[in-house]
């Protein structure tokens, strides 16, 4: 996969722009704040229906501006494409391949994918669980579109739940409608499950491979499920949940909240059997991170025959020598986009074009 050009029109800070990149590595420089990390949140966009800093699409828009669009000329592997997402002020994305409308703006990972790497992705082993789900999220709807419905369609019935458990009088008179939602939260947690098991089993496998390469040391990683670890198919899981939800509810009532469900998961890390959150050194908990991400780019390319657009956004800064070295071995023959303040600090190797970013206006450099 490869990204050919990009044209925006109102996103960010960009009134117009227009970019042509290489199949090799594009380097996007200049100082902070002036856009360049817009550019790689519009090429995210694009390639995954959904922006990796911001759910609020009113802030996608230039200011005083009621739309945006970002036009993506696009190889997917095996033949030339090209693509608009629409943004309105009120309505949803609307996105289309070749003219034909996209039934659903998650299923542009049907045609191409691209995989983010950003400084706060570092936060992903350190800080809390809800960081870690949301790369499993992020990941698996890139390789699977079908999972961002059931993640919505469980959001809603999660809500619908903690709604009753906060109007104690609205509980007592809907009991009934209780049961209802929480029948559902366990049917999606179920299907949940299923997907993050089943990717992370690759993921994980990957990942220990390539972290070993980096550093030496031997990186484990688990995906706890909020259902048990003994839960091994959805009409399992399923069950679990239910009687949990029935056993906690008291406690929820108290709370407001529900205390049982995917919303609930996390992903332990271990080197060489020590906790990497509350014992490791912040040079392993990159490590770890550095090592998923390079997996989740192996995962796509054994499951879709191509490697996604790699994004690097001012990442390069945050790495030791060793690790910069490292990432850029195995990136060299593939499509990078990469945002730095200094070019000579992007360890770019083979064909490289070179952009200048100064107040939202991006230009090649020769």
């Amino acid at each position: 996969m490869n990204i050919k050009s990009l044209q925006l029109t109102n996103f960010r800070n960009y009134r117009q722009q227009a970019l042509n990149f290489i199949d090799g590595t594009n380097i996007i420089y200049g100082a902070n704040a002036q856009g360049k990390t817009n550019l790689l949140e519009a090429v995210f966009l694009f390639c995954s229906g959904r922006s990796h800093r911001s759910a609020n699409d009113r802030e996608l828009m230039l200011e005083g501006s009621d739309f945006a669009v970002v036009k993506v000329d696009f190889n997917n592997g095996s033949r030339d494409l090209s693509g608009v997402l629409k943004i309105s002020e009120g309505k949803r994305k609307d996105i289309s391949i070749n003219g034909v409308k996209v039934g659903k703006v998650s299923h542009i990972a049907n045609y191409i994918n691209a995989v983010m790497f950003a400084p706060q992705d570092l936060s992903m082993v350190k800080e809390g669980p809800s960081e870690r789900r949301r790369f499993m999220d992020m990941a698996i709807s890139q390789i699977k579109p079908a999972y961002i419905s059931c993640l919505s369609d469980y959001t809603k019935a999660l809500t619908q739940r903690n709604n009753l458990l906060k109007d104690r009088r609205m509980l007592s008179a809907n009991t009934a409608v209780m049961q209802v939602w929480e029948e559902k939260i366990a049917e999606l947690s179920a299907r949940i499950t299923v997907y993050r098991h089943s990717f992370c089993d690759l993921l994980f496998a990957a990942a220990a491979d390539i972290h070993y390469d980096i550093s030496g040391e031997n990186l484990r990683c688990r995906y706890a499920a909020n259902s048990g670890d003994h839960a091994e198919n959805a009409a399992d899981i399923r069950c679990c949940l239910l009687k949990k939800l029935d056993e906690n509810r008291r406690r929820d009532i108290e709370t407001g909240v529900t205390s049982v469900g995917a919303h609930r998961d996390d992903i332990e890390f271990t080197v060489d059997s020590r906790d990497v959150r509350r014992f490791g050194s912040q040079g392993q908990q990159r490590s770890v991170v550095l090592s998923l991400k390079l997996a989740q780019t192996e995962i796509i390319k054994t499951l879709k025959n191509s490697y996604p657009v790699i994004l690097l956004d001012d990442i390069m800064s945050e790495l030791d020598s060793t690790r910069r070295s490292y990432l850029a071995g195995r990136i060299k023959d593939k499509q990078v986009i990469i945002t730095c303040t200094d070019k000579q600090a992007a360890c770019a190797c083979g064909q490289v074009k070179y952009f200048f970013v100064q107040n939202g206006a991006a230009r090649e450099e020769s």
